[in-house]
């Protein structure tokens, strides 16, 4: 679906209540009916032709009902798991092995202490004086964001040496829907920073696939063939960690 369909004009939008289901609509010049979540707020979305009769989309939703609680049933607790709750004894998760967050006031500038080889072990956020949350998420996003990228820059040569192919940059961003994006001319990679959670064999199946795009850029049988040549179990990896 191309981007152009999304930036197309709305002509009129109305929100609808199905089946306890809340639904806004957009109606378009267009030809289809769309359908659509929006991960970030659970929102659904639906894009139709200018004077579809709504009747049809009260049928069309009662058809994907199932569907539609499920997907939403599975994004708020992916949401959940994801949360990071800021009290003494949460658990977090760094490369799928639980760490317990515990606080220590001894430290002048805040700063966290962990040591990752120890299963089941603890990430202090140490600070003498008190910070706020919203601290407490930056400093804690910091430097989640720099042992995701340890752990990438660890085994980009490998990847590198297997694919003859080099990335010119590879960043660590905030992504709602996406594990990784790509811009195959700049051989640019994009890693969502929500990687950190999951196991490492995930995080290296995304970036392989990332680079996979740099020899076809769409989902093709062929750009699987490839992926499959640099990386032959990536099905095992991928199915148990895609949301």
């Amino acid at each position: 679906m191309s981007k152009s369909f999304f930036k197309r004009k709305v002509i009129k939008a109305q929100s609808l209540e199905i089946n306890g289901l809340k639904i806004d609509v957009e109606f378009k010049k267009i030809k289809k009916l769309y359908l659509k979540i929006l991960n970030k707020n659970c929102q659904i979305k639906i894009t139709a032709p200018i004077n579809f009769p709504l009747v049809d989309i009260f049928k069309f939703v009662n058809e994907k009902e199932d569907w539609l609680k499920k997907s939403l049933a599975k994004i708020q607790k992916h949401h959940q798991q994801n949360q990071i709750v800021f009290q003494e004894n949460q658990p977090i998760k760094i490369f799928n092995k639980v760490f317990i967050i515990k606080y220590l006031n001894q430290s002048i500038r805040p700063k966290i202490h962990f040591n990752p080889d120890i299963p089941n072990g603890e990430i202090i956020i140490d600070s003498k004086n008190s910070i706020s949350i919203d601290e407490q998420r930056k400093l804690l996003t910091k430097f989640l964001r720099a042992q995701l990228m340890n752990y990438i820059d660890s085994i980009l040569p490998e990847i590198e040496a297997k694919t003859k192919i080099k990335a010119q940059k590879i960043f660590i961003k905030k992504m709602q829907s996406r594990y990784g994006s790509c811009n195959v001319l700049e051989k640019r990679i994009w890693m969502s920073e929500k990687l950190i959670h999951y196991p490492k064999e995930f995080i290296k199946y995304v970036l392989i696939h990332e680079f996979t795009h740099f020899f076809v850029a769409n989902h093709s049988k062929k750009f699987y063939q490839m992926l499959e040549k640099f990386m032959p179990n990536f099905r095992e990896v991928m199915r148990p960690n895609i949301d």
